[in-house]
């Protein structure tokens, strides 16, 4: 049951292209934090990295002199932080991107967004995560700092998924959700089939086979006492009793208590003359049986089961 619900969850994370094991913690200026000291250049920071849905930055610093602020594309080209889409100011605030689009950031502190502490990224979906990249194109020149410019990279390492891995990974998971329920029906079915058993009172694979009169067979030769054969046994719904007799000889007929007690053999409920008669106990009740060849001396008692 365990390993079901993780298939389960496996294959609805890989279908929404979620994978949260591999979201990616940037603490904003690294070691050096979120400052205006230690010549942090954050524009750089941020272009040496990609970002996707997700992902968490951290900004550590003091309070009494910094905050976060993020904002609009507007207000971050012109360093206003009078109108932020929101503002943190804990001293270790931890952002977790939730969706795609351009991220604006920057301190609302008076002069810190002008000496530098402000920086924009991108984020992508998750499926585009990618393995860190070699950046080849020249960085741009800090004039660019103020303005809105599109950098391109280009990645020399292949996707940390491809398209067969995905694939892989969504089948192994719908495998292992399809091996539970075809076991979970199993025990179900089982269970089904041996609670209609009970309820029947049927078991066949306990049904019994009896000889009648054993080796001797269905005679009046061999001094069989029929009426102590059927005493000593019980019999149910389920078991045969099979008849082996000479047909020239004898016959089988099951016939009413009636014509059992008067050895009327001419209107039974049912004859049998192959000599190899088996007949199925099928309904809980009493059975009558007799010869109904002449001079066949009756059994003195009927058989009896329940």
């Amino acid at each position: 049951m365990a390993l079901a619900k993780i298939a389960v969850i496996l294959m609805i994370t890989s279908l929404f292209g979620v994978s949260m094991a591999l979201a990616a913690v940037y603490d904003v200026g690294d070691t050096v934090g979120w400052t205006i000291m230690g010549g942090v250049d954050y524009r750089k920071w941020a272009d040496h990295k990609d970002f996707h849905v997700g992902d968490t930055l951290i900004f550590k610093y003091s309070n009494q002199y910094h905050n976060v602020k993020q904002v609009s594309q507007k207000d971050f080209l012109s360093c206003n932080a009078t109108s932020p889409i929101a503002t943190y100011a804990t001293g270790s605030d931890s952002i977790t991107l939730k969706s795609t689009g351009h991220y604006y950031f920057l301190c609302g502190f008076p002069g810190h967004c002008e000496a530098g502490q402000k920086f924009q990224i991108l984020v992508t979906p998750t499926s585009l995560r990618r393995m860190p990249i070699t950046v080849l194109s020249p960085s741009p020149s800090p004039s660019d700092d103020e303005t809105t410019s599109t950098t391109t990279f280009t990645s020399t390492t292949p996707p940390l998924y491809s398209s067969n891995f995905l694939f892989a990974f969504k089948f192994f998971a719908f495998y292992r959700l399809l091996c539970f329920l075809i076991m979970a029906l199993a025990k179900i079915a089982v269970i089904f089939l041996m609670m209609i058993t009970s309820l029947f009172g049927v078991s066949m694979a306990l049904a019994a086979v009896y000889d009648v009169g054993d080796t001797v067979g269905w005679t009046i030769m061999g001094g069989v006492d029929y009426r102590k054969w059927a005493d000593h046994k019980d019999f149910h719904v389920g078991d045969t009793l099979v008849f082996k007799y000479s047909n020239q000889y004898h016959n089988v007929k099951q016939v009413s208590q009636k014509d059992f007690l008067s050895c009327n053999a001419t209107s039974p409920i049912a004859t049998y003359a192959t000599g190899s008669d088996s007949i199925t106990l099928k309904s809980t009740g009493h059975y009558y049986f007799l010869c109904g060849f002449p001079v066949t001396v009756k059994p003195d008692r009927n058989f009896r089961y329940w």
